[in-house]
């Protein structure tokens, strides 16, 4: 569990965060949406203490988080997973050293563990056959496969997805959502998920949380969007919505 407490950010004058309270629930796909805009990176920034709200706490489970060099959230971090949106993978490392790489950075498991570890994750999002090549030769699709096996290689707690279907095809996006889905309810994390991607929110979303102008302006599941009434997200649905 996520929770936030009366979120603010500013820059100078202009407000981009402006009083986000919620809790995204642990063993759920909490998605994100929203216009370019409304803030949905600056919160996530801000969650992934990247940058410090300009009021307001939040809390992983019980645990405030306020120094982003404080030893509670190196620890953490040790129990967060990242899937960025350009995937980030390292252009000189294979598949399996890329998945791996967290572990050797983190983990204390042994070198046979690790190595187990790696390929079941690298399996999980059917890669396997591909851990020796390097990105260059990877599509679209199976970077950000790679790039997810790295993020749940430790087995977070807490999953964070940035636009995971940005500039995949209908296909190879569905087939990622789905993977997202099935880990986050296989090993019950915390998984926050931003998109601009309706298909995601209607096809693996559990609960949905709407930013309008930095503000949480609507929260639901997909029943409760079909029925609600909102202008300003109905207009987002027809824009966004394939």
């Amino acid at each position: 569990m996520i929770r936030a407490e009366h979120i603010f950010k500013s820059y100078l004058s202009q407000s981009v965060i402006d009083d986000f309270s919620y809790t995204f629930k642990s063993g759920q796909l909490n998605t994100v949406i929203g216009a370019s805009g409304s803030g949905k990176t600056t919160l996530l920034r801000i969650l992934l203490a990247l940058e410090p709200p300009s009021a307001g706490k939040f809390y992983y489970d019980n645990q405030e988080i306020q120094d982003s060099e404080s030893q509670g959230l190196n620890n953490i971090r040790q129990q967060t997973g990242v899937l960025f949106q350009g995937s980030a993978l390292f252009d000189a490392m294979t598949v399996y050293q890329n998945v791996r790489f967290p572990l050797d950075l983190y983990s204390a498991l042994s070198e046979q563990d690790k190595h187990q570890r790696t390929l079941e994750c690298i399996a999980r999002v059917m890669l396997d056959g591909n851990e020796q090549r390097l990105p260059s030769e990877l599509s679209g699709g199976m970077k950000k496969r790679a790039a997810l096996a790295r993020a749940i290689v430790n087995k977070p707690l807490y999953l964070f997805c940035d636009e995971p279907n940005s500039g995949l095809d209908p296909i190879t996006s569905a087939g990622i959502d789905e993977l997202i889905a099935g880990i986050t309810h296989e090993l019950q994390t915390t998984t926050l998920l931003v998109t601009h991607d309706m298909n995601t929110v209607y096809s693996v979303a559990d609960d949905i949380i709407f930013l309008h102008k930095g503000k949480l302006a609507w929260s639901g599941n997909s029943t409760g969007l079909e029925q609600q009434n909102l202008p300003e997200l109905q207009k987002f649905i027809k824009i966004y919505k394939r």
